[in-house]
């Protein structure tokens, strides 16, 4: 790894550490390989067991044996403190442990780390006051293998995610060899001690782990294999997620939320949070414009800010920007195209429109207990059927609403099925009194569920714009003065009610 460990020092070093590391362990290998065959055909077990230093009676010439020993230690020694120091230095450049390591970085003279340097060596010094040579080795070839099994998982990682820019030259290489080089450096862990091996491994994991949270460095732009490992899984998954299988029983919803203002919809944003019951969450905007007008795409500048925005609600929801001539084409585009595969909001939110002064209010939190749920048709009470479509689809939704822990302790409370009849054409005054009805019912409700009747269907388009201003007013008049209110319509089914 000595290579390795200084390629910021080479010219090339997708050519130079293959061809150096590979030389270096082969002709290593010749050399022990040789030296093993040797000495077991010449000497005798007896001196094998009991004499460290068989080889110097044996040699020609004793001294080679401890030129050669000061020459291997001092060559080692050296390799791996150039080495360690350049990896200290590199760590305390990428501010990984912050400010404990600024000295290594402002201890540099000349590109030389003198700092790094005197700090490896001090290192070394600690470990060499355990007075053992026999501890030391098993400890050092224990920590050196798992610097290899890391750099194994490494490559692993990097092939198992088929990252296109992951193209090693080294035509043997496949996942195959990266993952018994992992196996067999960790095998040999616990061959040399088991004892260390753990501890090394658990303590390996506690500093990942600790870095992972507590690093000043954690937000740098890096690459990080996880998102890789993250992609390739979730990509396999969604393929295996067939919208064709869906089933009424296992409905959840996967909302739209459609915001304009993002500063004025943070509650709003954060309330149907609570609704999405671990469902897919899209906050969707319509930037109104023409894309021809633009050299860019202006929504990208923006994406950013969006993505701060969920971070600081802690919310947990996708973004969805758009440039469309106008909000409903916008609006359509979004429903159509949000989302991936199967996953496909069926729920969209809209702020209801209010053009409003503001008006402050007090009201006691403690006497809010109630989530006030009305499932009929308040415009056409005559069509009285609880089990419609858009009557279970307000149930489902306070149910769901009831689940999260910030609203179980609120008493889900139906109002009774049955209101005052009224003409087909819907009066002011009967708005008005229901409006009233539902004020007596929501003294102490936190939140209302009203059924949201189908704007009226229209055979011509000459009375469009008022017949629709005329529905808004209604609706305007329906939640006047009331505590927090969703106007629900539901299209689909989203329970059964046959076994």
């Amino acid at each position: 790894m000595a290579g390795a460990n200084m390629s910021g020092e080479l010219r090339n070093p997708a050519r130079n550490i293959p061809r150096g590391t590979l030389s270096a362990v082969g002709f290593t290998f010749i050399c022990y390989l040789l030296l093993s065959f040797l000495t077991a055909s010449t000497c005798t077990r007896f001196l094998l067991q009991n004499n460290f230093l068989f080889m110097m009676p044996i040699n020609v010439w004793p001294p080679f044996i401890t030129i050669g020993i000061i020459t291997a230690t001092f060559s080692a020694s050296l390799s791996n403190l150039i080495g360690s120091s350049r990896i200290l230095e590199a760590l305390a450049k990428d501010n990984v442990f912050g400010f404990i390591l600024d000295f290594v970085a402002c201890g540099t003279w000349r590109g030389n780390p003198i700092a790094a340097v005197l700090s490896s060596w001090f290192l070394v010094q600690m470990m060499m006051l355990i007075g053992s040579l026999n501890t030391i080795a098993q400890i050092n070839s224990v920590l050196f293998l798992l610097s290899y099994l890391a750099t194994n998982l490494a490559c692993l990682g990097l092939e198992i995610a088929s990252a296109p820019n992951f193209r090693p030259s080294f035509k043997y290489f496949t996942w195959h060899t990266a993952f018994i080089g992992l196996l067999g450096t960790l095998v040999m862990m616990f061959v040399i001690n088991i004892i260390y091996a753990s501890f090394s491994i658990v303590l390996c994991l506690l500093l990942v782990v600790l870095l992972h949270l507590f690093s000043p460095s954690k937000t740098a732009n890096w690459g990080s294999i996880s998102q890789a490992l993250i992609f390739h899984q979730v990509r396999k998954y969604l393929l295996l997620l067939d919208s064709r299988k869906d089933h009424v029983k296992f409905w959840r919803p996967q909302i739209l939320l459609m915001v304009g203002n993002p500063r004025s919809c943070c509650p709003l944003i954060q309330f149907v949070n609570d609704l999405k019951k671990s469902g897919l969450y899209i906050l969707g905007h319509v930037k109104v414009g023409n894309m021809s007008d633009f050299v860019i795409d202006p929504t990208l500048d923006e994406y950013t800010h969006w993505l701060t925005l969920i971070d600081h609600l802690k919310v947990k929801a996708f973004v969805e920007l758009t440039v469309s001539q106008s909000v409903r084409e916008g609006l359509q585009h979004l429903i159509r195209l949000s989302g991936l595969g199967a996953m496909k909001p069926n729920t969209i939110v809209l702020g209801f429109f209010d053009d409003e002064v503001p008006i402050d209010f007090f009201q006691k939190s403690s006497s809010i207990e109630y989530i006030d749920v009305w499932p009929i048709n308040l415009f056409q009470p005559d069509d009285n059927d609880p089990f419609d479509t858009t009557s279970l689809f307000m149930l489902q939704l306070a149910c769901i609403l009831k689940m999260v822990p910030g609203w179980s302790h609120k008493k889900q409370l139906l109002t009774e099925n049955s209101v005052m009849k009224t003409p087909a054409n819907e009066s002011i005054d009967y708005i008005q009194r229901v409006n009233q009805l539902i004020q007596e019912h929501c003294k102490n409700t936190t939140a209302t569920f009203i059924y949201l009747p189908a704007p009226p269907a229209l055979e011509s388009s000459e009375e469009e714009e008022l017949v629709y201003l005329q529905y808004l007013h209604l609706l305007t008049k329906l939640t006047f003065d009331l505590p927090p209110t969703i106007l629900v319509h539901g299209v689909s089914a989203v329970t059964s009610t046959t076994l």
